[in-house]
């Protein structure tokens, strides 16, 4: 059976959560709490400024799945280009904190 998209996905954020720092994971996921006290929206860049680079970077994304399931974050439609200059302008999600 082919997977979907989602699945693909899931399972490449399931990865990079297994090979991240736990510290700097749950870092992050306190640095969106935060976040989402003082701020509307947030985006991954507002959460590298605070927390630094990871030895996974696509833990990040772990990050958000966390805070999402922890009912601080919720996915919006609206898409902006990431500032930092690694990710080349690619667009990242904008989250509203909830």
């Amino acid at each position: 059976m082919t997977k979907t998209g989602e699945q693909l996905r899931d399972e490449a954020i399931d990865q990079a959560e297994d090979n991240a720092n736990a510290l700097w994971l749950e870092e992050a996921v306190e640095a969106i709490a935060y976040l989402s006290e003082v701020e509307e929206y947030i985006t991954a860049d507002s959460v590298w400024d605070l927390v630094g680079s990871a030895r996974e970077p696509r833990a990040m994304g772990a990050a958000f799945r966390i805070a999402a399931k922890r009912g601080l974050i919720a996915p919006t439609p609206t898409y902006k280009a990431s500032k930092r200059p690694q990710r080349h302008a690619a667009p990242i999600r904008v989250w509203a904190t909830v």
